[in-house]
């Protein structure tokens, strides 16, 4: 079977939490996200239930609608540094890398 790298954001906290959960499970954050997936294949939906909590107020940012805006927040200053990296000279990357923050 051919494999492809895919990229995908994570919050930092998430990241390293998953990471050391899935060592202790025998596992990467590789092999949880196949497993994931496969699982999503196989069963022909998101294999847990997605809701909010009863009695919580929805907020602008809650939600797909907010994770959507952070997203295109996030897809908009890519895109500028895109941009920067493509008109300035090489001496300067270093700089261009030190302004943006990830």
């Amino acid at each position: 079977m051919t494999t492809m790298p895919v990229q995908i954001r994570i919050d930092k906290d998430t990241r390293e939490e998953a990471t050391k959960l899935f060592r202790e499970l025998g596992t990467d954050l590789s092999g949880a996200v196949n497993m994931f997936l496969k699982q999503c294949v196989l069963t022909e939906s998101i294999p847990f239930q997605i809701g909010l909590p009863p009695n919580r107020e929805r907020t602008e940012d809650s939600g797909f609608e907010g994770y959507s805006k952070k997203l295109k927040e996030s897809e908009a200053l890519e895109e500028k540094k895109r941009l920067a990296e493509a008109e300035a000279p090489k001496e300067n990357q270093r700089n261009i890398d030190s302004y943006f923050v990830w």
